[in-house]
């Protein structure tokens, strides 16, 4: 199996209102950590931000690359060329300390399922972090979520995974091997889809 990391919303665009949240602060870090784990893993890293109404880097308005509706970047064009269905897919974001669940609980991690908490990789990361005490919520996520979506489309394993931005990086780091371990163990053919 091979190993895909994406990114899709590390550039911050020029202009971002206070308390925004148009770049994703601690993904690609994450990400980084993750793939320097994981031995032959493919690391995509968008430079295009999701504000339409600022150019990107490419001189054309900001398009969400994790949106159905984006517009052909050079970041979604490798993405489909780098997948098959015997893909794994890491989908990386970050979220603010204020994107709470509730008052008085702060994920480390978020896992965001398109197939509402029954995909097979999610809930197996999930049960594998909250096996090593983080504090993981696995939340349904609306079909908008594109790489995840595609992933799936062609029977490739996906899963969206957030990352706290209130964290530390140490803590962020322990982390990234967790879930380093659990592809590896996935991998490794110790997990089978069901």
């Amino acid at each position: 199996m091979n190993v895909l990391l994406t990114v899709p919303h590390d550039a911050c665009p020029p202009l971002q209102p206070p308390k925004s949240h148009l770049c994703d602060t601690s993904a690609k870090e994450f990400a980084e950590m993750i793939s320097s784990e994981l031995k032959g893993s493919k690391l995509l890293i968008s430079d295009i931000h999701r504000d339409s109404t600022q150019l990107a880097s490419d001189g054309l308005p900001g398009s969400d690359q994790n949106r159905p509706n984006s517009r052909p970047t050079d970041f979604l064009n490798e993405f489909k060329s780098a997948i098959t269905p015997d893909t794994i897919v890491l989908d990386i974001h970050s979220f603010p300390y204020e994107s709470t669940f509730s008052q008085s609980f702060h994920p480390d991690i978020v896992i965001l399922d398109p197939a509402a908490g029954i995909d097979e990789l999610s809930k197996f990361l999930t049960d594998f972090l909250n096996s090593k005490h983080w504090k993981v919520a696995l939340v349904p996520a609306a079909s908008i979520n594109y790489i995840v979506k595609y992933a799936r489309s062609i029977n490739a394993q996906a899963s969206l995974i957030e990352i706290s931005e209130a964290i530390t990086r140490a803590t962020r780091s322990q982390i990234a091997k967790h879930v380093s371990q659990a592809v590896r163990e996935i991998t490794a053919k110790k997990w089978k889809r069901i």
